[in-house]
């Protein structure tokens, strides 16, 4: 598994109740990555595929808006887990 997903993982347990998150929080694009990963069986994804990925799918300005404010805070995630 790929730090991405277990960083997911990490905010949609944190963060269960997707209902009361904004459109452009990065947190709902945790549940919606996390989704993509399980759904489509994209587990053997390095971080930068992922990453890559996630962009790609990207179609609004406030989307892309959360994935910024998603690198960053999985970027501080990754300094602070980085065996996982």
């Amino acid at each position: 598994m790929t730090g991405v997903y277990n960083y997911v993982v990490a905010v949609t347990k944190r963060y269960p109740d997707k209902k009361v998150l904004k459109f452009n929080q990065p947190q709902l694009l945790a549940h919606d990555v996390r989704y993509d990963i399980e759904h489509h069986h994209l587990y053997d994804y390095t971080d930068k595929q992922m990453l890559d990925h996630i962009v790609a799918c990207l179609h609004d300005d406030e989307f892309r808006q959360a994935f910024r404010a998603f690198k960053h805070n999985y970027r501080s995630w990754l300094r602070r887990h980085p065996a996982e």
